[in-house]
């Protein structure tokens, strides 16, 4: 009875969260910086705790929005209604519903829902965790120097001894990489194996095309078609089963961006984009977002590992929007960065060194979805240079601003 309700009262919001996904909702700030709250936590804990009240009226709260409803019981129930608000709110699919049951004073009984990616996290205390009802289990990683990292920021301690941006400053230094939701580079067969069918589709149908590809590098034909691939972006996180990651494919035409394509198929999203004819998801139109202000956005960076006591460089820009309560999330693909600002889902996106294979694609999604791109100074952008600044367009000359240090004047 206690699993059952557990599972229905977070499939129950679940559906509270799906139903909003497509819809304008009301957003609020709660006390602190960047502390948001959403119509649809509110709804999404009410049937929570109506489920629990149903089936155990005696049992104790505590819920992330309504407090502490105190009852006197063995059994405490730890809710968040939606953990990652933030995400949530600008339609980013990470974040979830988190359950935890504790039974007398120790915790019992958890679930952790994202419903946007279809995964259900369910564990028992001494029965194992599984997911989507299969096992699962921590990595076998033993040396800090080749694990990949995750971490949040508070907004506040930035200043103490051993504070957030210290920390990551350490890791990023060793080339560690720390995803916010490398030598960090890898090298999978899959990654081979994946250009491979992409190349010999390309060759069967246009033998005379042009192609720049990550791992086998330039393919010269003399042709005014080249097409730009990334066989896998986001290698670091496919080779550690975070299901953020791409195949990436741009064709140029004489010069310019033509025609793009970015998948993601363990979220089951295609991104395609043709110029001059608009950009879509999964057949659908998209379009960037309107927000108006850089103190009002949701960004997105990634961190080149060099680069890093340059003047201006990755952890001082980084500093600058965390200073400010400015979100910067960290997700370790930049063609998944660039198709998330062309769906709205980022408000803006910078980077300080990326490959051609990197942006291409993306770089056509962000412009036929309405955004604007440049390179770091605001210039016009192309992919073989590293810098780069995709936006909405509304803020693109303050977040250039913002991200070249020019904004206090």
């Amino acid at each position: 009875m206690l699993k059952s309700t557990l599972l229905e009262a977070i499939h129950e919001a679940a559906a509270q969260m799906r139903s909003f996904i497509d819809q304008d909702f009301k957003v609020e700030n709660k006390i602190g910086i960047n502390n948001l709250v959403t119509e649809v936590d509110h709804a999404s804990e009410r049937v929570i705790i109506e489920t629990i009240k149903r089936n155990f009226p005696e049992h104790h709260i505590l819920s992330e929005e309504c407090g502490d409803l105190i009852q006197d019981s063995q059994y405490k129930w730890i809710i968040d209604p939606i953990d990652g608000t933030v995400n949530f709110a600008h339609r980013i699919p990470i974040c979830c519903i988190s359950i935890g049951i504790e039974y007398n004073g120790k915790m019992a009984m958890a679930a952790i829902y994202n419903p946007f990616m279809h995964e259900l996290y369910f564990a028992e205390r001494d029965k194992g965790a599984v997911l989507n009802d299969k096992p699962i289990s921590v990595s076998k990683k033993e040396k800090v120097e080749n694990a990949c990292l995750v971490t949040g920021f508070p907004y506040t301690y930035l200043d103490e001894p051993n504070g957030p941006l210290q920390v990551f400053e350490r890791f990023i230094r060793k080339g560690i990489p720390v995803r916010r939701l490398g030598s960090a580079a890898i090298d999978l067969a899959v990654d081979h194996a994946s250009e491979r069918v992409i190349i010999e589709t390309i060759k069967r149908n246009f033998p005379e095309h042009h192609i720049l590809s990550e791992e086998c590098g330039d393919l010269i034909q003399d042709s005014q078609y080249k097409w730009i691939i990334d066989p896998i972006d986001g290698t670091v996180n496919f080779a550690h089963r975070i299901p953020i990651c791409c195949i990436s494919i741009g064709i140029e035409y004489n010069g310019k961006m033509a025609m793009a394509a970015i998948y993601n198929p363990f979220m089951h999203e295609l991104y395609f984009a043709e110029r001059d004819k608009g950009a879509v998801l999964n057949d659908k139109p998209i379009s960037v977002s309107k927000k108006e202000k850089v103190e009002n956005a949701c960004l997105v960076t990634g961190f080149p590992y060099t680069y890093l006591d340059e003047p201006n460089g990755p952890l001082q820009v980084f500093e600058r929007f965390i200073r400010k309560g400015i979100p910067v999330r960290r997700l370790g693909s930049a063609a998944i960065d660039l198709a998330w600002v062309a769906a709205g889902r980022f408000d803006g996106f910078y980077e300080h060194k990326l490959e051609a294979w990197d942006s291409a694609a993306g770089f056509l999604l962000v412009e036929e979805a309405g955004g604007k791109v440049s390179d770091l100074k605001g210039n016009p952008y192309n992919p073989y240079q590293p810098g780069i600044i995709a936006s909405n367009g509304l803020m693109h000359k303050e977040l250039v601003d913002w991200v070249t240090g020019n904004i206090n004047n």
